[in-house]
């Protein structure tokens, strides 16, 4: 009997737009609280009105280091074979 294969599905790395998205999720935590929201979540937020850059955004920081990560698994032969899809992030 042919020993069982094991496929792992991973979601896309974190996108630019994710990241403007959890940065405006954080300024309406703050607001609710009746604290002061971060410039920066503000501002990162507030990027989200440019709706042409959210349309296949770049991998953001964070996307980049999550890409490395399961890179360095693939590596280690704890993946034989990676598949991935031919867009931006």
């Amino acid at each position: 009997m042919a020993k069982p294969k094991t496929i792992y599905l991973i979601r896309h790395a974190e996108s630019l737009e994710n990241q403007r998205i959890s940065c405006l999720k954080q300024t309406f935590r703050s607001i609710r609280r009746f604290n002061l929201p971060d410039g920066k979540d503000v501002r990162t937020g507030a990027q989200l009105l440019n709706v042409a850059a959210q349309v296949d955004s770049e991998v953001s920081e964070r996307g980049i280091k999550q890409v490395r990560e399961r890179r360095l698994q693939s590596n280690t032969g704890y993946m034989n074979m990676v598949a991935q899809e031919d867009i931006l992030r």
